[in-house]
């Protein structure tokens, strides 16, 4: 009967969340088009940012929603742990737990920070509109809801017969609902991005630290089993469970790969447009200053995601490639016969090329966003330049 209960709320969350988003969408690009039909370029183009931003965040939970079962099993290999090993000595299992314990603290941290920066711009969009109408002491227009454009809700969106009472509080609140998923799409999706990074950079850490503690691990071993086995058994034993821990952390890594490709690719590319298009708006001339402070809002909103992302998707790469150094920074050279095929073996894997990408177009790092940034911002100054 739980189960039963929490998975009728998970779906129906679901559906209202889709249902608001898609609803919301629909109606703001109603009002892009009205807005046009009225020649009212500024106004139009802030609600097309926000039609970008929220089909961003559409595309992003959908994607997490058909990988689904691929984040369930992540997240449970999580909670049981991603290798349980054999061979570890106190002094290097004590090690691990306090990389754990520290990489717990960083998330708690993060959370904390990112959760407080999203609540205060999503506060600032949605009471910007609300907030100039009492500054002013009059709204956007002489009849709020002529011509079915419901100007002054925090995203502007058009609401049939807006001009009667009852549906234009309807496109009030829906408006203030699209607004919200919007913000609770970014947040959902940017703190689940870098949970499962940070697990996974604690992993890929923690297993170049056990591999520089090989040759501590054999001994322990050998110690343990009372000299029944030679000491290089020990240590290939030792090495081989690294091979294994190595190998599984590499396919959760390519799961988690193929959930964030259209994701990062929406945030790459789609976000590269939102920038270009805001940073045209608030450097342009001949935009209002009401326009100018809305564009700061969402490129800053827009701009942290898109250096979030690339930040530990970066990190993530760096973590991956260290791997090799950990067994290498071993004291190996005297065994060097017997671990030579593992050494290879690990190294080769480390030195292919292993990163995040957006779609398999372009890697996810800084210098990508940048090069975006700068095609989006040229191409929207020439599309307005003719326009």
């Amino acid at each position: 009967m739980c189960y039963g209960s929490m998975l009728f709320w998970r779906k129906s969350y679901t559906f209202s969340f889709f249902f608001i988003m898609t609803t919301g969408m629909v109606m703001a690009g109603g009002f892009v088009y009205g807005a046009y039909l009225e020649s009212h370029k500024e106004v139009m183009l802030e609600t097309l940012n926000m039609i970008l931003l929220a089909v961003n965040m559409f595309v992003q939970l959908t994607s997490n929603q058909i990988h689904a079962h691929k984040l369930v099993n992540f997240f449970r290999a999580i909670d049981k742990g991603i290798y349980d090993y054999e061979t570890l000595d106190k002094e290097t299992a004590l090690e691990i737990q306090q990389g754990r314990d520290e990489m717990r603290e960083t998330k708690k941290r993060f959370a904390y920070n990112w959760k407080i920066l999203m609540v205060c711009c999503l506060t600032a969009i949605t009471l910007k509109r609300p907030a100039t109408v009492l500054i002013l002491g009059k709204g956007f227009r002489e009849t709020d809801g002529a011509n079915n454009l419901i100007w002054g809700a925090p995203v502007c969106v058009y609401m049939p017969f807006a001009n009667y009472w009852v549906p234009y509080v309807i496109g009030w609140i829906m408006s203030t609902g699209y607004c919200c998923s919007i913000a609770i799409a970014g947040l959902g999706a940017s703190l689940m991005y870098v949970y499962i990074t940070v697990e996974l950079i604690y992993e890929f850490e923690a297993l170049k630290t056990i591999l520089c503690k090989s040759t501590r691990r054999a001994e322990d071993l050998y110690s343990r089993r009372n000299g029944t086995t030679s000491m290089e058994d020990c240590l290939v034993e030792c090495i081989k469970e690294s091979v294994k821990h190595h190998h599984i952390l590499l396919r959760e890594y390519q799961n988690f790969k193929d959930v964030e490709s259209v994701p990062l690719f929406m945030i790459i590319f789609d976000g590269g447009i939102v920038l270009g298009l805001s940073a045209y708006l608030i450097i342009g001339d001949g935009i209002s200053l009401q326009v100018k402070v809305a564009m700061v809002m969402l490129t800053s909103v827009e701009f942290s995601l898109a250096v979030l992302y690339a930040y530990y998707s970066q990190r993530i790469k760096d973590a991956c490639f260290s791997i090799g150094d950990g067994l290498y920074e071993a004291d190996w050279i005297e065994h060097s016969r017997k671990i030579k095929v593992h050494m290879n073996m690990i190294k080769a894997f480390c030195n292919t090329s292993n990163e995040l990408t957006a779609a398999g177009f372009a890697p996810v790092n800084m210098e990508t966003i940048l090069k975006i940034l700068y095609a989006g911002y040229t191409y929207m100054g020439l599309v307005f330049t003719m326009w």
